[in-house]
């Protein structure tokens, strides 16, 4: 068999243009949130970094986690007394979570325990949106893969490993660093749909010139 992945639609990024970073140091978690992701690793690595570095100003966001009480509700105990440090929105447009997504300055994947094989569309969004990824607990498979191929993914086993990074990229944050340019151009381009389509074909075609072959014969 044959893998045609899922990609991203350039055209949905269009009608971004230049604006500034939120005001905030700002790690960012768009969408749904499962009992099949562990999202209390990354939560207790947010803790551990704010007890140790003190930041003034940073925050983890959620965007569209209002409108799931169940998982708002989970998140939201979990880090009582912490709450200073952490947002959540209403569900909001597409066009408003990709402009949310473009100024934080790391998004998040938190990957499903025991579920391999299941990227979701939000990886092919933050590839096209050309931002560093924390991935977290990693998948040892298609996540890993892509956006280490892509030069984006930042893969943390435990909650040691998410506050280490958080307080890396903090301190870049204050002193003025930008995000690292290593990122692979050519391989985000091959998640474009319109390259995936072209795979497409041609695999139809490949499969399509076997068939006539063995007609022939």
């Amino acid at each position: 068999g044959y893998r045609v992945l899922n990609g991203y639609m350039q055209e949905n990024y269009q009608h971004l243009h230049y604006s500034a970073r939120m005001d905030e140091f700002t790690i960012t978690y768009v969408g749904s949130l499962y009992h099949t992701q562990p999202i209390e690793i990354i939560l207790d690595g947010v803790k551990e970094f704010v007890d140790t570095q003190h930041p003034e100003n940073f925050k983890l966001l959620f965007v569209g986690l209002r409108n799931n009480m169940d998982a708002y509700e989970r998140v939201h105990q979990y880090m009582r007394g912490y709450e200073r440090y952490v947002d959540y929105t209403e569900r909001v447009t597409k066009n408003e979570a990709i402009e949310i997504q473009h100024r934080s300055d790391v998004l998040i994947i938190c990957t499903h325990v025991g579920m391999k094989g299941t990227p979701g569309s939000k990886m092919y969004e933050y590839i096209a949106l050309k931002k560093r990824v924390m991935v977290c607990p990693g998948d040892g498979d298609i996540v890993e893969e892509t956006l280490s191929a892509t030069g984006q993914g930042y893969i943390l086993k435990d909650v040691k490993a998410v506050a280490k990074f958080l307080g890396e990229k903090y301190q870049d944050y204050l002193m003025g660093v930008s995000p690292e340019t290593e990122m692979n151009r050519c391989a985000m381009s091959q998640y474009d749909r319109k390259r995936q389509t072209e795979i497409l074909a041609e695999l139809m075609d490949g499969a399509r010139s076997k068939e006539q072959g063995a007609r022939s014969k």
